[in-house]
Order: structure tokens, then sequence, then C-alpha cells
């Protein structure tokens, strides 16, 4: 369960961090 939660979220967070990189 906590992995499948984590395939969930982590696409999102690297996105997010990607958009901030991209901010940068």
């Amino acid at each position: 369960p906590r992995q499948a939660a984590l395939a969930l979220v982590a696409p999102s967070v690297l996105r997010g961090f990607a958009g901030f990189v991209i901010v940068l």
C-alpha cells in the first residue's frame, strides 16, 4: 500500500520540483 501511494505521489512531486527548477 505504501509503495502504491508513493507511486501516485512521486510524479506530482517531481513535476513540482521540475517546475521550481525551471522558474529558477
